[in-house]
């Protein structure tokens, strides 16, 4: 992760969105820059508020302009969770 994708994953925590590290065996890159987990999250978690599959598909503004900082966007792999990519 570049330094303004680390400032991006580290404000969209602050927010209380649950976002993880890429798994250190996805060779195939399904899980992105980072991802957002939407099945996994936390008991104080606020994912649900801006990404959600069957209530928020296209994420909350404050979610896209947040990784828009960074040029990444997110794209959904399953309801389950998104994937954060360069844009």
């Amino acid at each position: 992760m570049t330094t303004q994708e680390r400032k991006v994953f580290n404000k969209l925590k602050k927010i209380g969105i649950a976002v993880r590290e890429p798994m250190e065996w996805d060779n195939n890159g399904h899980y992105g820059v980072f991802w957002i987990d939407c099945e996994q999250a936390g008991e104080n978690d606020k994912t649900f508020l801006h990404a959600d599959y069957y209530g928020k598909f296209w994420g909350s503004d404050i979610l896209n302009e947040t990784l828009d900082e960074a040029g990444l966007y997110f794209e959904w792999v399953n309801a389950a969770y998104a994937s954060c990519r360069l844009g």
